[in-house]
């Protein structure tokens, strides 16, 4: 009673969290307030505003990995390793919340089992208008794929607030016309686009350039062999067998 702020708390813990509130009611005493949720999200419901009030209010990440082949899930093991880093560096939890391959995918707001994934059919379109609909704040969706397919979704996740971290080059390859959209998504979504491992194996090329240019200095050349697959030729051809067949 007499402490403002208290409802907007409530209200914004179960936003985060993508659950719809469907009426709201306050006593005149000022003692109590309640809130009707769908039956599925009663859980998820009470666990949020618990922690909200009482609990380790720390913020949650929310991740969707597209992709879950080599690449994909070497970087689950990445993030999986580095859990109590965040949680203790940062005061974050990162959460797998959605992952998909070609067979299907799985989203579920309490986080994905990783080591049984067992997708739902569907397609990519399908997955991205899931990530959408779940409405969680602090989304993050991870492109582990070369798909053309999966890069013209970038534009209404980025529209919607969900940021995107991506090692598929297609978008940034793709017609201006796309780059651009991307871009002005990302602007109007206030939402990030990270594509640093697109060039160099991830080594900070495009983010260097990219301050250079900011803080004034003028490029007059760059040289580099930035092909993954020339560098590995030209590192492994000794003359014992053809170019070709390498």
């Amino acid at each position: 009673k007499n402490q403002s702020g208290t409802s907007g708390r409530m209200f914004d813990a179960l936003g985060r969290e993508g659950i719809n509130i469907r009426a709201i009611a306050q006593g005149s005493s000022e003692k109590n307030v309640s809130t009707v949720v769908s039956r599925e999200d009663v859980e998820s419901a009470m666990r949020v505003i618990h922690n909200e009030f009482f609990g380790d209010n720390r913020k949650k990440i929310n991740l969707f990995i597209a992709g879950f082949g080599n690449v994909g899930k070497s970087l689950v093991q990445i993030l999986e390793s580095k859990r109590a880093y965040f949680v203790e560096k940062y005061n974050k939890e990162i959460r797998i919340v959605g992952l998909c391959n070609s067979k299907g995918f799985v989203i579920d707001k309490r986080g994905v089992n990783t080591d049984n994934f067992v997708p739902k059919q569907g397609e990519i379109e399908d997955f991205c208008d899931n990530i959408i609909n779940a409405s969680l704040k602090d989304s993050v969706f991870i492109d582990c794929t070369a798909s053309l397919k999966v890069s013209l979704k970038y534009v209404p996740l980025l529209e919607n607030g969900v940021s995107v971290v991506t090692c598929n080059k297609t978008a940034n390859s793709a017609e201006i016309e796309l780059y651009r959209e991307i871009r002005l998504a990302a602007k109007r979504g206030s939402s990030q686009f990270y594509y640093e491992t697109n060039v160099g194996a991830a080594l900070p090329v495009i983010s260097t350039i990219e301050q250079m240019v900011n803080s004034g200095d003028k490029i007059s050349k760059i040289e580099a062999v930035l092909s993954g697959t020339l560098n590995y030729l030209f590192s492994n051809y000794n003359g014992s067998e053809s170019f070709a067949s390498l």
